[in-house]
């Protein structure tokens, strides 16, 4: 459910903001799996450590192609994109 999220209905060229995604949770589950929901950034910048990723996507979050909120809703989208 998670590992879909990251790149499943994104773009497939090499542009880190579009084919990522950054999928928005509860911040103590995103601070518990690494802060991997912030996954445009991680590619963009994987020297950042972690803990920074979420300052990293205030300051990119205007240029992101891919932002959902929540698991669900991509899951969902994904799944939907099948039909």
């Amino acid at each position: 459910m998670m590992l879909l999220a990251e790149h499943t209905g994104c773009s497939h060229d090499n542009n880190g903001l579009t084919n990522t995604r950054i999928t928005l949770t509860f911040p103590i589950l995103s601070y518990f799996i690494w802060n991997i929901p912030f996954h445009a950034e991680h590619h963009l910048y994987p020297s950042i450590p972690f803990y920074l990723l979420p300052t990293a996507h205030e300051k990119l979050k205007s240029h992101l192609a891919n932002v959902d909120a929540g698991y669900i809703e991509v899951n969902r989208k994904i799944i939907s994109s099948l039909y």
